[in-house]
């Protein structure tokens, strides 16, 4: 089977740090090909250098035996077709006029025999109009071609964008996370569609798509390639990644099957495995609770009538997958985004109301994915600007500036540096003292092992057992959760937005219930 694309060495950087590191992929004509990998991999990296969006330090790509062009429109007019992470129409056009822009490029009316409505016109003009009709209909699309866009559910929008990458005629289809928002319904729709494009003996098509959603692209694609930290880990089939010991790292945080079974934890220390997970909480008393708590961005419902507790002084970990909900989760307790259904109450009183600054003033705190330090500003003065609003003189301010910095010795050293400046692990102790040198009742952090050596991380476990030691309830949302399932005394499996399963971190954490949650169910290899 031929080659229809080609990269090799793909580099990409910023700021010195790099995004993608001699990147190489081939696809086939015909082939469906799955690139995964956690957040940060440098998947939607790969595929803006892929179409023009982001210039490429070295390396070559080539399509179908030629060098690829460099511009976005001359790639899309090569052949190469596309749809966005984040929903990309036109919203004041319909339905079907969107998907009809994508093959005017094919016309040769002109705009000025357009504005005439000469035959020409009209006659191309009613051809993409029927054409647009039948890559609706394909595409399962439920609703009237003159729909306001507006109105359309997140669902129905997706259709309409593979419905106007594919009006373009492509030799090649590019996704990036096209079942993001959608209901397992609606999945299943969207991996039927292009499972009959590839086999359409009339036009066959190849696809390249990026995914969280591993078990979709496992059960989808003849060939899959792994990326972390901007590298290419491993490409074969489905089953062959599946095995794979470095995938499978990089998704669970270095945990192999063999330490999953046996319920070992080779970077967690002894004393924090024994010292929080066996311990009984103090109090029996509910902090927060979340009732049928939905939230998701525009028309993407993210989480889905989520029920929950914390108690006070508890540590509770929120495991899943990337793009499973736990961001959103977090970030919807402290309104951001509001929640769309549900409540949230805090101490007994309801909290989903209130602005995000009323919130975090009423005692909880978020650490978020990012960490959320100002890079342009000092240790010191990120301490004094997480300070706002809590009225402190400035020899209160000076009192609670030094326990953080009792707290974290290293960033005393580095008082005066800018905080851009700093390791990952010290950003991460910085976005910590900033949280707590407001004094939170419940401590939020999202993904906090992310980019940390597991020396760093051995320390940071000994920080968070700490900090539940002194009675502040924990939340953690965690991918690789063999680090802090050990300090749990519960732990949620969120999956596509709701919660699969719950209970203690050992029956949630067990080998086959989290792989399959992750990497998706063993696939059977059949011969032929």
């Amino acid at each position: 089977m031929s080659l229809i694309l080609s990269a090799r060495d793909l580099t990409v950087s910023f700021g010195g740090v790099l995004a993608l590191d001699r990147f190489s992929i081939d696809v086939e004509e015909g082939e469906i090909h799955g690139v995964m990998g956690p957040n940060g991999a440098g998947k939607t990296t790969a595929i803006n250098v892929l179409t023009g969006f982001l210039p490429n330090l070295f390396g070559t790509i080539e399509f179908a035996g030629h060098a690829l062009p460099t511009k976005p429109d001359l790639i899309a007019k090569a052949g190469i077709g596309r749809i966005f992470q984040t929903s990309a129409i036109f919203p004041d056009l319909s339905a079907g006029e969107n998907v009809m822009c994508a093959g005017h490029r094919w016309t040769h009316a002109g705009l000025l025999r357009c504005m005439l409505q000469t035959g020409l016109a009209r006659s191309e003009e009613a051809q993409l109009k029927q054409t647009a009709k039948t890559w609706l209909d394909r595409v399962g699309f439920n609703s009237d071609f003159d729909v306001a866009m507006k109105s359309l559910p997140y669902g129905e929008l997706r259709k309409v964008e593979i419905a106007r990458a594919l009006m373009s005629n492509p030799r090649l289809l590019l996704l990036d996370e096209p079942t993001a928002g959608l209901t397992s319904d609606e999945v299943k729709l969207i991996a039927k569609l292009l499972k009959s494009l590839k086999n359409d003996a009339t036009r066959p098509l190849s696809v390249l798509i990026i995914e969280h959603n591993v078990p979709f692209i496992f059960s989808l694609c003849d060939r899959v390639t792994a990326l972390d930290n901007g590298k290419n880990i491993g490409t074969g089939t489905p089953a062959q990644i599946r095995l794979n010991q470095q995938v499978i790292s990089s998704y669970l945080g270095g945990a192999t099957e063999q330490n999953i079974a046996n319920s070992t934890l080779t970077t967690t220390p002894s004393s924090a495995r024994v010292s929080l997970s066996e311990q009984q909480i103090d109090s029996s008393t509910v902090i927060l609770e979340a009732k049928g708590v939905s939230a998701g961005y525009g028309r993407i419902k993210v989480i889905r009538e989520l029920d929950f507790k914390i108690h006070a002084g508890e540590m509770v970990v929120i495991c899943g997958r990337n793009g499973a909900g736990k961001s959103t989760l977090l970030n919807s307790l402290v309104g951001q985004p509001r929640i769309s259904t549900g409540e949230v109450n805090w101490m007994g009183k309801r909290i989903d109301k209130l602005s995000v600054s009323e919130i975090v003033r009423s005692g909880i705190a978020l650490v978020p994915q990012e960490r959320g330090v100002i890079s342009e500003q000092s240790v010191e003065a990120n301490l004094l600007l997480s300070s706002i609003g809590l009225g402190l003189s400035a020899k209160e301010f000076k009192a609670r500036q030094e326990e953080m910095l009792d707290r974290f010795p290293k960033l005393r050293i580095r008082k005066n540096q800018l905080a851009g400046t700093l390791s990952g692990g010290e950003r991460q102790m910085l976005a910590l003292a900033k949280v707590l040198i407001r004094r939170p009742r419940l401590l939020l952090m999202d993904e906090p092992s992310i980019g940390l050596a597991p020396t760093i991380l051995e320390g940071l476990q000994e920080i968070i057992a700490d900090i539940s030691r002194e009675g502040i309830a924990v939340l953690v949302a965690e991918q690789n959760v063999w680090w802090i399932a050990p300090l749990a005394s519960r732990a949620y499996l969120l999956e596509s937005g709701t919660f699969v399963a719950q209970g203690h971190p050992d029956e949630i954490i067990r080998q086959e219930q989290l792989i399959e949650s992750f990497l998706g169910k063993e696939i059977e290899v059949v011969n032929h």
